[in-house]
């Protein structure tokens, strides 16, 4: 009798246990590449997805211009939160010390650096985290520095993946990054682009992005 109980427990524990979970590998991670494309801070540039449109991107690039000239834009990126493909929520911060990005230059693109995320994972949304830290971005003292000011104050920079991603080792994931610019300039326009009146600009605003 307790040779069958312990026959019965082991195939149980086997069947509830031996299927792993969904949405990626628990424990395995791959490196992703980001960057971000050209962009305006009137959000009138989207990125180029379809293939074959491709060839065109150079040209549109080089007649593209922002409705208030960018001189300076740059971030402090130390943290992250993910959000798979049917979740509610966003998850819990994970690390993701791209340190001082610097897109200052609107028609170029810009490797921000690497992150590591789950393989296999469906991504619908990565925001990633601004916060001070200067030891991780060059000695900068800044959250965020648009055209000549700066502001100290925890932000969150969101991007959404529509369809979803599947992450694969040495993939690229590139975001656009004209609509968070255009909140940001909207703000330094209306003379709240400082710690006090920054976050109402940005908390619904979502940049888009799209794997290579």
């Amino acid at each position: 009798m307790i040779k069958v109980i312990l026959i019965i427990s082991c195939l149980f524990f086997t069947l509830s246990c031996g299927s792993g979970t969904s949405g990626g590998n628990p424990g395995v991670t791959s490196r992703v590449t980001i960057e971000s494309g050209p962009y305006t801070n009137d959000g009138s540039l989207v990125m180029i997805s379809n293939p074959y449109l491709k060839g065109i991107e150079n040209f549109l690039i080089s007649t593209a211009f922002a409705a208030v000239p960018i001189t300076d834009f740059q971030f402090c990126v130390t943290k992250m939160k993910v959000k798979t493909e049917g979740e509610s929520t966003v998850g819990v911060s994970l690390e993701a010390k791209l340190g001082l990005v610097n897109v200052s230059d609107a028609n170029a693109t810009t490797n921000w650096g690497q992150i590591n995320l789950t393989k296999g994972a469906s991504i619908s949304e990565i925001h990633f985290e601004i916060h001070q830290d200067s030891e991780t971005c060059s000695g900068e003292n800044f959250t965020v520095s648009y055209n000549g000011q700066t502001i100290t104050k925890d932000l969150e920079f969101k991007f959404r993946f529509n369809p979803a991603v599947s992450v694969n080792d040495g993939d690229t994931f590139k975001l656009g990054l004209s609509k968070i610019a255009k909140a940001v300039e909207d703000a330094r326009a209306a003379g709240q682009f400082n710690n006090e009146n920054i976050s109402p600009y940005l908390e619904n605003v979502f940049g888009d992005g799209e794997e290579l």
